[in-house]
């Protein structure tokens, strides 16, 4: 349990030892790939979650699929203007 606690600890130290910059700027370019990554990662759980072969009648209904295709209108939204930030 000390060892885990120990080396949970050493990790984000060493990774700002090797990269060299503060660890405010790694945490807001972290932020900003999942801000670029987020339509495709709830693209994939919509896919999913709509597959009848693989969830049978637990499968998203007619409304669920508009609310996630607004909820996709809103994250690419999101991510063109975070990435568009970011050039």
């Amino acid at each position: 349990s000390r060892v885990l606690m120990i080396i949970t600890s050493a990790v984000p130290i060493i990774i700002v030892a090797i990269v060299g910059k503060a660890p405010a700027s790694l945490i807001i370019t972290a932020q900003a790939i999942n801000g670029v990554l987020l339509p495709f990662i709830c693209a994939v759980v919509w896919k999913i979650s709509s597959d009848r072969k693989l969830l049978g009648d637990k499968a998203n209904s007619v409304w669920l699929n508009v609310i996630f295709s607004l909820l996709m209108i809103t994250t690419i939204l999101l991510s063109v203007r975070t990435f568009l930030s970011i050039i």
